[in-house]
């Protein structure tokens, strides 16, 4: 269903992602940002799932600075690797590529010009940094890891923002880590 599109953030540094649009070619957009499996059959299939909704859906290969075309299997191996590269990889030259990313997915023909962005777990964090250091229309995050670390970021935090963890993992991290109420106002749980 999808295809691969070629990106160049500010600073010249060219990488893809994967695109699926919907079958009527026009929509709103999302971008969907990885795991530490990087653009993997799971997060494309994710963007299928979006784009028969009706929207633009974009992956970006958030790795791309560090090794192109990642693709990792949900393993011992695999998740070694991913939080390997996760670790190296610059976080401000990975938000300019997902801010890239985020105005080539809303001038394509037929595209809105709106676009939100949703996350799981490693791309949890960045839609959380997206939300805060970008003009997204709304953000998605699935147990994003290490949002705790950046939650003086959430005061700049302009549109809509939601946050997914599972009950058990989300305890500690709400009770002790995120003291949400003090950093987001309106936040409910």
């Amino acid at each position: 269903m999808g295809e691969t599109l070629s990106i160049t953030a500010a600073d010249g540094h060219s990488f893809n992602g994967y695109f699926a649009a919907p079958d009527d070619r026009r929509g709103p957009s999302v971008l969907i940002l990885q795991e530490i499996f990087g653009v993997n059959r799971h997060i494309r299939a994710v963007c299928d799932r979006f784009a028969e909704e009706g929207y633009f859906a974009l992956a970006p290969d958030l790795f791309a600075r560090l090794e192109a075309g990642v693709e990792l299997e949900y393993d011992d191996g695999g998740r070694d690797r991913g939080i390997s590269l996760a670790r190296r990889l610059n976080l401000d030259l990975a938000l300019e590529d997902i801010r890239a990313a985020l105005t080539a997915v809303r001038v394509l023909p037929g595209a809105s010009g709106k676009a939100g962005v949703v996350g799981f777990c490693f791309g949890g964090r960045f839609a959380y940094l997206t939300a805060a250091r970008t003009d997204v229309e709304a953000a998605v995050c699935y147990y994003g890891g290490g949002i705790e670390n950046h939650a003086a970021e959430a005061r700049a935090i302009r549109c809509p923002i939601m946050m997914h963890w599972g009950a058990e993992d989300a305890k500690k991290l709400l009770d002790e880590k995120l003291p949400t109420n003090e950093w987001i106002p309106g936040w409910k749980r």
